[in-house]
């Protein structure tokens, strides 16, 4: 398959530089113990996040201050496969 294109692309690069994903350690959990989060230091980088989300289908995420950090919450197990499923494509040559 090809790299993601357009606005996945986008989000995938704000993904690399601000993103993980929280996985359950031991068995596979409850689909709210999967999250994507995004953390960011100042509001200005985080602006283009909803632009992007909404482009990409994600549905809106959940923000809040985490000792001086904006982070930002996609929580559910699509989620988290989605996004490193499509991780895995840009980065696979």
């Amino acid at each position: 398959m090809p790299p993601p294109e357009g606005p996945w692309r986008e989000l995938l690069l704000v993904y690399r530089e601000h993103g993980y994903v929280r996985r359950p350690r031991r068995r596979p959990g409850r689909d709210r113990d999967w999250e994507v989060r995004f953390v960011f230091q100042y509001a200005w980088e985080a602006r283009e996040l909803a632009r992007l989300l909404e482009a990409t289908g994600f549905p809106a995420a959940r923000s809040s201050r985490r000792h001086r950090f904006l982070v930002f919450v996609i929580p559910g197990r699509l989620a988290v496969e989605r996004i490193v499923g499509l991780y895995r494509r840009l980065r696979s040559p």
